[in-house]
């Protein structure tokens, strides 16, 4: 059943075929070729987990950590002769690859849509067969050593995961999408191919195609191409049965430093003169029936960015952020993530100071208690309005921010862009209040610093 969204005075489309792929088609006339971009659900959190093979027994698996990475790089890499690599160049095609927390994404931006066909086919067959040996794994073992190193050597992600490691007391909940130069080593090519089997089928999958497009003749070449090929049934498969961690029972302070992950970044040095913090709201994900993945509302989504925006960003509501910053302490702008898996979710804020400690946590941590029972202008939430939904429309003048978009609601509050901004255009400074009481009620701050 084709399904047409409205947003913005676009129509695009939504479909999911016989196979069970997700399809969005979002046409956009003013773009300059288009983007095809096919994810997978399939990502670096994902260790353990069980399935259901073709002669009907169960299988337990708990896998090292990056291999979803791993087998991102060998499929986008192709085999040895590099005949994708090759195509791409030919027609001058921009191609990525990344891998999440929640899952894998492949990419390519076509400049000429005259090659369409030709590059949406090569992409899908470059995913979907896999054809990789010994000897590319170990070429690609290389690359990734080097990049994990690089990864692991960024401040963010140093802060992120050291503070992940102590809200949760599930470290392999948290360990980095790359994986560690030990699980990396451990990586077979027997592994690889037993976790495309179970997870790169088209049901698992949702393609998204952005630009100058007629939706109707991508969706008939999308069927002829499946149609020519016998994926059979899926195998089943479920995360196990790993329930979140109980939420925290007070509000904490933890001090750290980098020598207590050795483990996890080696032995990556850190600039001392700064103190790295995370401000961790740890959420109970409300779990749907679609392989225990947590869904995140959107109204909390919304919430928690205009939390964001008015206690951290905008004209400095909180008096320790504004202190900080009046005392020349705070050396980077904060930013936010949201991050969701199998067994968890959580709202970080982070930055960078050269000063902080127990004292400044306190305040912070209070400060936050009773933001929402602080009086806000309606001038300053009418503000922060304008920012949020000016940055969201801002996505819609680019194929790749869009594109993110799409996917951050598809995997992870289930809904779409269009559900966002209607939320978003008419939410309220009374819905801001119960929201974020609801929210303080259930959970608790967890604030660490890395030095």
């Amino acid at each position: 059943m084709i399904e047409l969204k409205k947003v913005l005075g676009d129509t695009y489309l939504r479909q999911t075929l016989e196979n069970g792929l997700n399809v969005i088609i979002y046409p956009k006339k003013e773009f300059n070729g288009s983007l095809i971009s096919l994810g997978v659900n399939f990502g670096g959190a994902h260790t353990n987990f069980n399935y259901i093979n073709e002669m009907g027994e169960e299988i337990e698996k708990h896998i090292p950590y990056g291999v979803a990475h791993f087998l991102e790089h060998l499929l986008f890499s192709g085999e040895d002769d590099l005949q994708f690599y090759d195509l791409f160049n030919k027609f001058n095609i921009v191609t990525n690859a990344y891998t999440s927390l929640a899952h894998t994404t492949f990419e390519a931006r076509i400049i000429n849509n005259n090659f369409f066909e030709r590059i949406l086919n090569a992409l899908l067959k470059m995913v979907l067969f896999p054809k990789f040996s010994n000897a590319r794994i170990e070429t690609e073992r290389k690359i990734i050593y080097q990049e994990s190193d690089e990864v692991l050597s960024k401040w963010y992600t140093q802060l992120l995961y050291s503070a992940l490691s102590n809200v949760y007391s599930k470290k392999e909940s948290i360990y980095p999408v790359t994986g560690t130069a030990k699980s990396i080593s451990t990586i077979t090519k027997e592994l690889l191919l037993e976790c495309h089997k179970v997870f790169y089928h088209p049901s698992y999958m949702t393609i998204i195609v952005i630009g100058d497009v007629n939706p109707q003749e991508v969706l008939e070449y999308l069927n002829k191409f499946f149609n020519r090929y016998d994926f059979g049934e899926p195998l089943k498969y479920k995360f196990n049965d790993i329930k979140p961690d109980l939420p925290e029972q007070k509000d904490r302070y933890i001090r750290t430093s980098l020598l207590e992950y050795q483990d996890v970044f080696g032995n990556i040095c850190k600039d001392s003169l700064h103190t790295d913090v995370a401000v961790v709201l740890k959420l109970t994900p409300n779990w749907n029936s679609i392989n225990n993945k947590p869904k995140l509302d959107l109204r909390d989504y919304i919430a928690l960015e205009f939390l964001h925006i008015l206690f951290f960003v905008q004209q400095y509501n909180s008096e320790v952020i504004r202190e900080l910053q009046k005392n020349q302490l705070v050396c980077t702008p904060s930013y936010t993530s949201f991050n969701s898996s199998y067994n968890y979710s959580n709202f970080v804020i982070y930055f960078s100071c050269v000063e902080f400690d127990k004292k400044y946590a306190q305040r912070l941590i209070k400060e936050l208690r009773n933001f929402p029972q602080k009086r806000i202008s309606k001038e300053k939430f009418e503000m922060a309005k304008r920012i949020i939904y000016a940055r969201a429309l801002a996505d819609f003048d680019s194929s790749k921010k869009l594109k993110d978009q799409i996917l951050e609601y598809q995997y992870y509050s289930k809904s779409d862009i269009a559900e966002y901004l209607d939320y978003l255009k008419y939410f309220t400074q009374e819905q801001f209040k119960d929201i974020l009481e609801k929210i303080f009620e259930k959970h608790y701050f967890t604030i660490v610093t890395l030095e």
